[in-house]
């Protein structure tokens, strides 16, 4: 009798404590098909594939108790997790130019830090010029993330022609 109560016991807190669990693999698997079809603009496949599975072994680790919880944090912990896991797969990533690509890089762009000091309305100005520059330099997509030495040229010429 013993024996059947403690099995017992270990099978009711041995499900209890699966079930605590967010992270199945269905809810994994829905994860990844969200954040996929979000990296649509990764022209390579394997490293589509490989920066999505990055995010969501990252996004595991950061919010083990679900997403849903944490909607105000998403924005900014997927630039900071998307920039991440790019520089750890170390992928040639290339943007391609969409109105969604676009929006996505100027978001990017006005979290720079430093950036937020500056008035939203000459922010927007700024990463609306930044874009269009990029555009003329990287006509048929955008190295994601843009080469430092690039980005810096072209803030500065912004804030020149800005200033004018």
């Amino acid at each position: 009798m013993r024996k059947v109560l403690i099995l017992s016991f270990l099978i009711i807190t041995s499900n209890a404590y699966c079930q605590k669990s967010v992270w199945t693999k269905e809810y994994q698997k829905v994860v990844y098909t969200i954040f996929y079809k979000s990296n649509n603009t990764i022209t390579n496949e394997k490293d589509r594939i490989a920066i999505t599975n990055c995010e969501v072994d990252k996004f595991k680790l950061r919010f083990p108790d679900g997403l849903e919880k944490h909607q105000a944090e998403m924005q900014k912990a997927g630039f900071e997790i998307g920039r991440i896991c790019e520089r750890e797969i170390k992928a040639a990533t290339i943007i391609k130019w969409t109105p969604q690509s676009e929006i996505v890089m100027k978001r990017a762009f006005e979290n720079t830090k430093g950036l937020s000091e500056i008035e939203p309305i000459y922010l927007h100005r700024l990463s609306g010029c930044f874009i269009k520059k990029l555009k003329e330099v990287y006509p048929n997509g955008c190295p994601y993330p843009v080469p430092e030495n690039v980005s810096d040229i072209i803030s500065t010429e912004c804030i020149k022609e800005l200033k004018n």
